[in-house]
């Protein structure tokens, strides 16, 4: 099992990267924005259960991929509310099964992000409600 590691900062392109991979070797593509999105229709991003449920599920699935073989597509943007042993635990729930890690970085000069950022759609912003 090879867990394919691609990581870098925000608006690098990393899912764009991530699928066009996906699509060219046939495996599985489990993007950050999954847990991330999940959690956050619960909980408020960077909250304590937030943090302490998104690395377990995240080393979960490495885990259980790496028991069967299977091999993933992960993109990651670090920041300040990942744990800094959350790349040892990755390593060691994907090693211990058999499998490896590749890790990716992706790096984009300045004013290609600021390129990127500029051509994204212009989006409602959504107020999360307190009842």
């Amino acid at each position: 099992m090879d867990l394919i590691f691609l990581h870098g900062p925000a608006a690098v392109g990393k899912l764009t990267v991530a699928r066009e991979l996906a699509q060219m070797t046939g495996l599985y593509l489990f993007h950050n924005h999954l847990i991330v999105d999940a959690l956050t229709a619960v909980f408020d991003f960077g909250t304590e259960p937030f943090i302490v449920l998104r690395e377990q599920i995240w080393i979960a699935i490495f885990r259980e991929a790496a028991k069967r073989n299977i091999s993933l597509i992960f993109t990651f943007a670090p920041e300040r509310t990942v744990g800094t042993s959350f790349i040892q635990h990755t390593i060691d729930a994907v090693e211990s099964a058999g499998g490896r890690v590749l890790f990716v970085a992706l790096e984009c000069p300045l004013e290609g992000s600021v390129l990127i950022v500029e051509m994204a759609p212009i989006t409602p912003s959504v107020q999360r409600h307190t009842d």
